[in-house]
């Protein structure tokens, strides 16, 4: 079976769908009976992280308008002759359609967000593809709802995350904590994630400080890049109360470390990848109440949902968290559960591979 991936996005600095089409495709590769294409821009993450690759068509797609691109890809699709083309971006839809049906292939769209697409795509696109796969329940509603996409058109396929990486011990905790210099006795609190006022980094910042007053042992763990990274390193220098680590490539031991994962984010977000990462590493979560998070999180039952801004309702449930050990461990658990039977890539990419294969 031949699988043409089209992700011909030029950007070195990943989003999810680049991450996204990495995990497939290296899962993909070790397929016995697949033979997988890429088509993806040159000077692009994805191409970098999938050098060892020899299939490749080099095409780049700024815009869904990219003559020579679009050619380019219509012409190797003839030539391969594919019997699945799968496109990854909203700028990819169109050309991958053409390309489709010009080489008879059968035609999949991932959607990874929930923004309107273009009359034409809803109208003539997306009615004539063989399926459409959401990454997540709410972007599976909003198709439905807003676009008006047939039910019957639509499965979810959730992300994925590496389940070696991602893998929760006891041992393991410990030899974490004592490598960043942290005891068994200490709570730790952990923010991963782009640390910007719109992932909510002061609510988090603020939830730290106030419940430190009343809990001696409490520490945080701050990981990701951003605009007030800088800000906030100045601020907290010196302070060994919480580690501020900047951007990380691997990220896995520090949810592994924490107690209780803080998601204040004001954004819709489409999946919830780093929940998702807090459910393997057994980490309880209190995240606020947008897009796709009150489907991964059910209040009170494996998780807290709080409002956007409302300070005092974190600082209220996060509380509850650390002088609940109880509770914290039933979160954790009912979350690990949902992860192995929901969220698992052995999971996700087996009903991948029966759809695609069906």
């Amino acid at each position: 079976m031949k699988v043409l991936w089209l992700n011909g996005r030029p950007v070195k600095n990943p989003g999810g769908t680049e991450q996204h089409t990495v995990d497939f495709a290296n899962s993909l590769k070790k397929v016995k009976d697949i033979e997988l294409f890429l088509a993806v821009a040159k000077d692009s993450f994805v191409n970098s992280k999938l050098e060892d690759f020899n299939n490749k068509i080099y095409v780049k797609f700024k815009a869904e308008f990219a003559p020579r691109n679009s050619y380019k890809l219509i012409k190797e699709s003839l030539r391969i002759k594919p019997d699945v083309i799968i496109a990854n971006n909203g700028n990819e839809y169109v050309n991958a359609f053409v390309a489709g049906k010009l080489s008879k292939a059968r035609i999949f769209l991932f959607r990874h967000m929930v923004a309107n697409q273009p009359f034409t795509i809803k109208k003539f696109i997306f009615p004539n593809v063989d399926k459409i796969l959401a990454v997540s329940d709410y972007v599976k509603e909003f198709l439905i709802n807003e676009e008006k996409v047939d039910p019957d058109k639509i499965d979810v396929i959730y992300n994925f995350i590496d389940p070696e990486e991602f893998k929760y011990s006891d041992e393991k905790k410990k030899e974490i904590r004592k490598e960043l210099n942290f005891s068994e006795e200490d709570m730790i609190m952990l923010f991963c994630g782009k640390v910007e006022i719109g992932k909510g980094i002061n609510e988090f910042i603020e939830v730290f400080r106030i419940l430190k007053n009343k809990h001696k042992n409490l520490k945080a763990i701050l990981v990701g890049g951003g605009k007030k990274l800088k800000e906030i390193k100045k601020i907290f220098e010196g302070n060994k109360d919480i580690l501020i680590l900047g951007p990380q490539k691997k990220v896995a031991k520090f949810y592994i470390a924490s107690d209780i994962f803080l998601m204040p984010t004001y954004a819709n977000e489409s999946f919830g990848r780093t929940i998702i990462e807090a459910f393997a590493t057994k980490t309880s979560v209190v995240a606020t109440d947008l897009g796709n998070i009150p489907y991964l999180i059910k209040d009170g039952v494996n998780g807290f949902l709080t409002k956007v801004r409302d300070i005092n309702d974190m600082i209220k449930k996060v509380n509850i968290l650390i002088e609940n050990k109880q509770l914290r461990n039933k979160f954790q658990e009912e979350s690990y559960q949902i992860y192995n039977k929901k969220f698992h890539k052995d999971v996700v990419f087996n009903k991948f591979l029966n759809l695609i294969k069906s």
